[in-house]
């Protein structure tokens, strides 16, 4: 059932998910050589396991959880014995404090950011982990947080169905302590995403999870098996083959990039990935209707103000590359009524300049200019077009001034034109 659940089609197919397959395979590693260390008190193996939970964590953040899963699982099997305050869970949080320590140096800036906001989407996030986890249909690409609220939601209120039917079957089996370990197991990764400033729910998160509920079902089909045997392997096969059968049907989605951004806007309708992935693909086909059109459905949806302003300014520049400047031009217009900057001006002028309103476009290009004075490109189409005109004085002017711009703010070719320009003066 590991191997065959659906949401492991996105570790699998999508190269993003890769991290969550190989982050894994050292967690697990970790998590058996401190076991092994616990029944032989050899210290390599401790050692050892250190390393791997250290590799774990730099591939990915939510192995973080590790130590927490050791304190878990000593409870649970050495119960009765002095276990806080172990020396061998210092050692492992040291190592979470010092990852922290670096992290927090490289990545100046960008600080995690944990406020009580995240709690209502810890038990979103949980709920939704075992719905997707039992019932896992109707597949959604991600979630974006906050979502739609536990009222009204469908996929949280089958959550909270899933949570009771497995809390009933746990305390009628009379082993609660499993029940616990599942819920605890499941919930550890959500843990950290739930906190995380840009929430998001993908269903590749399930895949550490999956692994503590593939044991677990282990447990359950020994337990259930002893009594009716039959009916137990009925059942069991009967979800492998739904299994199976989803899982095909999400493999599929993953077989071309039209197939999965069409996925991606079908379970979200205003991803702006979705639209924009979509569109490049059409354009790389020589689609160019299906581009225009995608780029205008993105644009209608997407509720996103900064996501409006990308899909327009991208449909802009595709209307400007394929020569239908009056389009382009009523494109960059609309860009500059959402965003007005020296980006939409520079396509406003442009624009004008390609329909031969040469006049309209030189005072476009000054407006540009005064609104973003350190805009290389802007200032090097102005110098060339002053060049064309005879304006000699002016295109050295503008030159001349993308040389003395700093270095970070200037586009290399450009820099590179400008320079070019004035040797050739000289």
């Amino acid at each position: 059932m590991f191997a065959l659940h659906p949401a492991q089609t996105q570790v699998v197919a999508w190269i993003s998910g890769g991290t969550d397959a190989v982050m894994l395979f050292f967690f697990l590693t970790g998590f058996l050589l401190y076991i092994k260390y616990i029944s032989t008190n050899k210290k390599l193996y401790l050692t050892v396991g250190m390393a791997m939970f250290s590799v774990s964590l730099l591939i990915k953040e939510t192995a973080a959880v590790f130590p927490a899963l050791l304190i878990l699982y000593d409870l649970w099997y050495r119960k009765g014995r002095k276990l806080l305050f172990s020396k061998r869970y210092a050692i492992f949080f040291g190592i979470l404090l010092i990852y922290l320590i670096f992290r927090a140096q490289i990545f100046h800036g960008t600080e995690l950011t944990i406020s009580l906001e995240g709690l209502p989407k810890l038990t979103e996030q949980f709920l939704l982990t075992f719905r997707y986890i039992i019932f896992p249909l109707d597949q959604p690409f991600y979630f974006n947080y906050p979502s739609t609220g536990i009222i009204g939601s469908a996929g949280i209120i089958t959550g909270i169905c899933a949570v009771l039917f497995v809390s009933v079957f746990f305390i009628t089996i009379s082993e609660t302590r499993f029940g616990i370990a599942w819920a605890i197991i499941t919930l550890l990764p959500s843990l950290l995403l739930a906190f995380h400033p840009n929430g998001v729910f993908a269903l590749r998160f399930l895949y550490a999870p999956l692994v503590g509920i593939a044991i677990m079902l282990c447990i359950i089909y020994d337990l259930t098996s002893q009594h009716r045997p039959r009916v137990v392997k009925i059942v069991s096969l009967g979800i492998i083959i739904m299994m199976t059968f989803i899982t095909s049907k999400e493999t599929s989605v993953w077989s071309d990039e039209k197939s999965f951004y069409a996925m991606v806007i079908e379970t979200d309708k205003s991803s702006v990935p979705g639209y924009d992935g979509l569109a490049r693909y059409f354009s790389r086909n020589g689609n160019h209707m299906d581009t225009i059109a995608t780029y205008q459905l993105g644009i209608n949806n997407v509720d996103d103000a900064q996501g409006r302003i990308l899909l327009t300014r991208k449909l802009a520049q595709y209307y400007a590359n394929m020569g239908l400047y009056s389009k382009s031009l009523s494109s960059f217009e609309e860009l500059n009524r959402l965003s007005p900057g020296g980006t939409a001006m520079l396509g406003i002028a442009n624009s004008l300049y390609m329909m031969g309103r040469v006049d309209e476009a030189m005072s476009a290009y000054r407006k540009a200019i005064m609104i973003d004075p350190e805009n290389s490109l802007l200032l090097a189409n102005f110098a060339q077009i002053n060049d064309s005109y005879g304006n000699k004085k002016e295109a050295i002017k503008y030159f001349e001034r993308i040389l003395n711009l700093p270095v970070e703010k200037t586009d290399q070719s450009a820099l590179e034109m400008a320079k070019a320009y004035l040797r050739n003066v000289e």
